[in-house]
């Protein structure tokens, strides 16, 4: 019932969430809203710093993993689909 105790909840909330949409709404977008929404759901509150850091980390980790390992990341469907193969 602590304050640290509840934080922990709404992360393993949103962390299940991440990991459902991955699938409806793809690697680039759930990965990038999960790293924006994450740190502000513990108190972080310098949004531009958050958005410059949420960018460059999906950024990073779609290189990284789709582009040099070749791993098949989650595009999602219909328009997600679309958009994710005009990014990589």
């Amino acid at each position: 019932r602590s304050i640290d105790g509840r934080m922990v909840f709404i992360n393993v909330l949103l962390l299940a969430a991440y990991v459902g949409l991955l699938d409806v709404i793809g690697f680039v977008l759930a990965t990038f809203a999960y790293v924006l929404v994450a740190p502000l759901s513990m108190g972080y509150r310098k949004p531009l710093v958050l958005a410059v850091f949420a960018s460059v980390t999906t950024a990073a980790m779609v290189v990284i993993f789709g582009i040099v390992f070749y791993v098949p990341l989650p595009r999602g469907v219909d328009l997600f689909r679309d958009l994710s193969y005009m990014l990589y």
